[in-house]
């Protein structure tokens, strides 16, 4: 009986010896691991404390435009399309004011678009858009996953790039130009005033289109890396109001300019 005594003392010694060690265990390993998340957090705020890049503004020019599908382009079968050209500037000389590794970009590229709309109606697409046809209309086609830039470094390559695919300065001195169509939002629309039709925003008012179920929000993910091989991500969200006190983009365009404040849109430096 004295034996099993003792065995039962020796068995619960060990049980409970165990469960100190696992305890104290756990223990060390929470704090140990809780030390490195802090360590790495002070790191990640110390980086982003002087911000190297940042959305500094973005220029927005709104028209609309038709496609005459009736004989004779009598206006009586028209397809309606709305579209927005984009152009975000990136500041890259808001703590350094001259040209480094650390400020210059080596790679580039959009992606995580969503558009906001009320309509249902329509085929929204949002891509990349050749500067130099700014102001027109151009029915671009749809981004399978991303958006990705050539990122031109000398002269000799700008000479070379083909500025239909997208292209962005390692300098940040070009702004990111995106074009927005919300394709065929109405079909077999009937105008009337022949000779007095215009395919702009005006076209929209004498079709009785009502530009709240036009108006959107654009939202999207800028990925860069600079010459350092550091990335950095920024998410933003453009307002595409096409209203104003003047009749907005009835008037035939709207184009606005959003200056974004001190703190607003700066580019996140990830941990490595």
């Amino acid at each position: 009986m004295k034996i099993i005594k003792i065995l039962i003392i020796i068995i619960l010694a060990i049980i409970l010896s165990a469960l100190a060690y696992a305890y104290y265990s756990n223990v060390a390993l929470i704090k140990r691991e809780s030390n490195i998340f802090s360590k790495e957090a002070v790191k990640v705020v110390e980086d982003n404390k002087h911000p190297i890049f940042k959305v500094e503004k973005i220029i927005l020019y709104s028209s609309a435009y038709a496609i005459d599908n009736s004989e004779d382009e009598v206006l009586q079968d028209l397809d309606l399309y709305q579209y927005t050209d984009i152009a975000i500037y990136i500041n890259n000389n808001t703590y350094l004011n001259k040209l480094t590794e650390e400020n210059t970009i080596s790679e580039i590229y959009i992606d995580n678009i969503e558009i906001i709309i009320n309509q249902e109606n329509g085929n929204r697409v949002l891509n990349y858009k050749n500067i130099e046809d700014s102001g027109k209309f151009k029915n671009l086609n749809p981004v399978e996953e991303a958006i990705k830039f050539n990122v031109v470094h000398s002269n000799f390559e700008n000479f070379e790039q083909n500025y239909d695919t997208p292209t962005f300065y390692t300098d940040c001195s070009n702004p990111i130009t995106l074009g927005y169509v919300n394709k065929k939002f109405l079909t077999n629309c009937k105008v009337s005033g022949l000779g007095e039709v215009s395919f702009d925003g005006t076209i929209l008012k004498q079709a009785n289109v009502d530009l709240k179920e036009l108006n959107c929000v654009i939202k999207l993910t800028i990925h860069l890396k600079n010459n350092f091989g550091e990335e950095y991500v920024c998410d933003i969200s453009i307002d595409n109001n096409l209203e104003n006190d003047d009749g907005g983009i009835y008037t035939g365009y709207i184009m606005r300019i959003q200056n974004i404040p001190e703190s607003g849109y700066e580019f996140f430096k990830l941990p490595k």
